[in-house]
């Protein structure tokens, strides 16, 4: 399932890029939260995170992600060399999928549906893509969400 007209939109964020390879993800979302804590920082949203650059061809080739953390301080001291704040961030007009199990494996095939879904609405990209954990129930889901608007072409 495929739902467009999609946002995310938080209030005083704390974000960081990060370099790696996806065998060392994990290492780079602990290091951001132990600048997190290191910085006194409280979370007041879900961690969410873009990946710009990817290779899914060659998982061997570094990613380029962005992690982002809403939190409740709105007036932060940081060394902005390493991380960065917004005092909001919004992302609109996007198109989102959600997956309950086997993140790993069905990340990558999400990407893919997202992009032919796009392809076949004749929409244009406009954001990377995004993933947002939620926990409802008890239950842990990834929504991944990619930036893409309708293309109208005008007749004279």
């Amino acid at each position: 399932m495929i739902v467009e007209g999609q946002k995310i939109e938080y209030r005083n964020v704390i974000s960081k890029y990060y370099t790696f390879i996806p065998a060392e993800m994990q290492l780079a979302i602990d290091d951001f939260f132990e600048i997190i804590s290191e910085n006194k920082l409280t979370p007041n949203g879900s961690f969410f995170y873009s990946i710009n650059t990817y290779n899914q061809k060659d998982t061997s080739e570094p990613i380029l992600a962005e992690f982002f953390l809403p939190v409740q301080e709105n007036n932060v001291e940081i060394d902005m060399e390493i991380l960065n704040f917004r005092t909001y961030f919004a992302v609109s007009n996007m198109i989102m999928t959600r997956i309950d199990h086997d993140f790993e494996n069905k990340t990558l095939e999400s990407y893919g549906k997202l992009l032919e879904y796009t392809d076949k609405q004749g929409m244009e990209l406009t954001a990377p893509f995004f993933h947002l954990l939620k926990v409802m129930d008890d239950i842990s889901y990834l929504q991944i969400y990619l930036g893409a608007t309708r293309i109208f072409e005008y007749q004279k």
